[in-house]
């Protein structure tokens, strides 16, 4: 019963007291200015670099995409065989080699594989022969003539093929290669035009309708790499001895304009420092079922690892919506800053808190006198 009367005596229109806002115009032009900074700011924020700038109200997605690769050596007798690297002289078979007339059958190992590719520069072969015949359960002494090292000719003019599609699942954005324009880059991102750069030759790059063929010299000097330059991987060898990986980077966009039906890509060469590849290859010859006899082809050559990347970006309302409400959520907080500098900063705070806080009457008075709350507003 005492706590009853004690609820009931307690003063809840003090408790739960309401507090409101309530519209003033400080006639001061220090604090107009800073909110019209402040205001001016959030819209330059707002409108002008999440909007668009960053384009804050689109989807964006990742692309996944397939590549098809393929190779071909130099047509109609462009290939180059008086070469500097193709002989013995000086005798250092780091820099210097015979050379092997391959096609692009035989420089290319695996023959398929998907967003890569091994182009052999230099093959040392050696033929292999088992010392025990396959009745024994642990055959696995090879009896090996000596190693020869060799180069492929001009492999820098065999031509690459590229053939990649790409498509957003979600936004529900597709298209082929053929059916965009491209930009060619450089590791440190020049732009490099290859018709200019390389006149005369096999080089097809962003034309619409028509595959990209690049010859793997192109991929190389993007890269900024050269094949008769000695290697960091591995003292005193050329990068055609060694072997080099290279990382193809094809970048997908459509956030460039306003309109995001306009699409295009961008591909950058970057070679994986201190880096070296190769790829061993058992022959067996016709007729050898018993496989006592096998040549090893021990392949270095050029990585190509094609990556499919980019950012793909589709109107959405949410998201359009979401920045515009946190732009109005930024222009609120502005009010509040200029309330503190008002009410506790500036040298006439006493005189703004008048103006800027007012309480009311205790209206449980008015209920309990039975006064109109009219009256006592106009009394007051």
């Amino acid at each position: 019963m005492m706590l009853i009367n004690k609820v009931r005596s307690l003063n809840w229109d003090e408790l739960l007291a309401y507090d409101t806002v309530k519209t003033v115009t400080v006639k001061d032009w220090r604090l107009g200015l800073i909110r019209v900074l402040f205001v001016l700011g959030i819209l330059g924020y707002v409108l002008g670099y999440q909007l668009l700038m960053e384009k804050q109200y689109l989807k964006v997605e990742p692309p996944v995409g397939t590549i098809r690769t393929s190779i071909l050596q130099p047509q109609n007798g462009s290939r180059r065989f008086n070469l500097s690297y193709c002989g013995t002289s000086p005798p250092d078979k780091l820099f210097f080699a015979p050379c092997l007339d391959w096609d692009e059958t035989d420089a290319l190992f695996p023959i398929a594989e998907q967003s890569a590719m091994h182009v052999t520069t230099r093959v040392t072969l050696s033929l292999q022969e088992k010392t025990c015949t396959s009745s024994y359960t642990n055959c696995t002494a090879w009896k090996e003539t000596p190693e020869k090292d060799y180069f492929i000719v001009d492999i820098e003019r065999f031509t690459i093929l590229m053939d990649h599609t790409m498509s957003t699942p979600t936004n529900g954005i597709a298209a082929t290669g053929k059916s965009l324009p491209g930009t060619l880059l450089d590791s440190d991102d020049n732009q490099i035009d290859v018709k200019q750069r390389y006149p005369g030759r096999k080089n097809t790059f962003g034309v619409l309708g028509k595959h990209d063929i690049l010859e793997l010299q192109v991929f190389l000097d993007a890269a900024k790499v050269k094949l008769d330059d000695e290697s960091t991987s591995s003292a005193n060898e050329s990068w055609r001895y060694s072997g080099c990986v290279l990382l193809v980077f094809i970048s997908y966009d459509n956030t460039f304009s306003f309109n995001t039906n306009n699409l295009r890509y961008k591909i950058k060469v970057v070679q994986v420092k201190n880096t070296e590849f190769k790829a061993v290859e058992p022959v067996h010859f016709p007729g050898n079922e018993t496989y006592q006899q096998r040549m090893i082809k021990n392949r270095h050559g050029v990585r190509l690892l094609f990556l499919q990347i980019g950012t793909l970006g589709k109107f959405d309302f949410q998201n359009f919506l979401l920045t515009i409400v946190s732009g109005l959520g930024l222009l609120a907080f502005a009010t509040i800053i200029v309330d503190i500098l008002a009410s506790k900063i500036l040298p006439e705070k006493d005189i703004y808190n008048k103006y800027l806080f007012e309480e009311t009457v205790n209206f449980a008075e008015i209920k309990k006198n039975k006064q109109p709350a009219q009256m006592v507003v106009l009394d007051s």
